[in-house]
């Protein structure tokens, strides 16, 4: 517990903004993509249309100001 406590210390004086900047909703949904393998999976698991999730990870990737997932082709 001390350890993560410590690691959320460092990341915080490193971004001290990071809570501000982080939505988390936008996590959750950046979690099912992952997990799940694919926004298409994720939207079924979560009951939502596909471009509502691809446009909550974006809103993600923008407030962090990186790209978190590559973009995959189809096929």
């Amino acid at each position: 517990m001390a350890a993560e406590t410590s690691a959320l210390r460092n990341y915080t004086s490193v971004f001290p903004n990071l809570a501000a900047m982080l939505n988390y909703r936008h996590l959750h949904y950046f979690w099912v993509v992952t997990k799940e393998g694919g926004f298409a999976r994720a939207a079924d698991r979560l009951g939502m249309a596909v471009q509502t999730i691809s446009a909550q990870v974006r809103e993600l990737e923008k407030s962090l100001g990186h790209q978190l997932l590559k973009p995959a082709g189809r096929g």
